[in-house]
């Protein structure tokens, strides 16, 4: 409930007090009233920035509910609101261009967040563990998404990537269990490690034609999957990319010469699942995929639009 700092401290650790609430300092130290995010900081309000010119969130009052951030920022710090758990809104203006690593991490109770038109770029783990976020605003000038970017948002239930975005971080998604929908762009080339890991809620996934891999584990245990489309360009699965999503029932590729397919990728599909083969590719598709006895070839294949 109280600390007393002596004179004699010039400096103060990064969130020295980060869970700490209901604080009283006393002591001549120029500390900030609430969790010495940083001594040298700006303070305004329940905001802490980098300098007076009021251009870089770098935390927040750890006991704020709702939040409005100035137009002069632009960019928002690592870990700025980490587990400002009491947060439940947050309006972000259209002059801030990044959102920094781990941002708005363990804010358990954001519910949403609109992303402006204006960021292009979201951290590694920026909702990381935002457990009550239902949605989620994603813009056209995004390019990136960081790896565990939305990790552990098991409320979430419905993402839109534009298609301005070309990677997926490893994990984005892991473990957003309510997960039913996603649509992935034909814009991103990669989907990365566990990206979608543990995505439970999820029933169908379509890769579009633009993505050349799919990272290992990027489906594993997805056990509410039933249909995947798989585009022309993809050229190798990675290890246990879906492994454990045995109500897999259906699977379209696109490709004529088979991907290769990494160790244990299709591990727990059921062996029977139907997979539609372009028109020629039997040859490779027996040579690469033997996991499967159902293949068949198709006169025409399904593309993403």
């Amino acid at each position: 409930t109280s600390v007393v700092i002596p004179n004699s401290v010039i400096s103060i650790g990064d969130r020295a007090f980060l869970f700490v609430r209901n604080i009283v300092y006393s002591g001549s130290a120029t500390v900030t009233p609430w969790g010495a995010l940083s001594v040298s900081g700006y303070i305004d309000g329940d905001l802490i920035y980098e300098n007076a010119d009021r251009t870089k969130v770098t935390g927040c009052n750890v006991s704020a509910t709702s939040v409005i951030i100035p137009n002069s920022v632009t960019t928002i710090g690592n870990r700025a609101f980490v587990g400002c758990s009491s947060l439940t809104s947050v309006t972000i203006p259209n002059s801030v261009t990044s959102i920094e690593d781990f941002a708005f991490a363990e804010c358990s109770d954001l519910t949403s967040v609109e992303i402006p038109n204006s960021v292009i770029s979201i951290g590694h783990g920026a909702f990381l563990g935002c457990s009550g976020l239902l949605s989620v605003t994603i813009p056209n000038s995004v390019t990136s998404i960081g790896k565990v970017a939305f990790r552990g948002c098991v409320s979430l239930t419905s993402v839109t990537i534009p298609n301005s975005v070309t990677s997926l971080g490893n994990g984005a998604f892991l473990n957003c269990s309510d997960l039913k929908n996603v649509t992935i762009p034909n814009s991103v080339t990669t989907i990365g490690e566990y990206a979608f890991y543990l995505c439970s809620s999820l029933t169908s996934v379509i890769i579009p034609n633009s993505v050349t891999s799919i990272g290992n584990y990027a489906f594993y245990h997805c056990n509410g999957l039933t249909s995947v489309i798989i585009g022309n360009s993809v050229a190798s699965i990675g290890k246990s990319a879906f492994g454990s999503c045995s109500a897999i029932t259906n699977i379209i590729t696109q490709n004529s010469t088979a991907p290769i397919l990494g160790d244990d990728c299709f591990e727990g599909v059921p062996k029977t699942t139907s997979v539609h083969i372009p028109c020629g590719s039997l040859e490779s598709y027996l040579s690469r995929w033997s996991c499967f006895s159902n293949l068949s070839e198709s006169a025409t294949t399904l593309q993403k639009k």
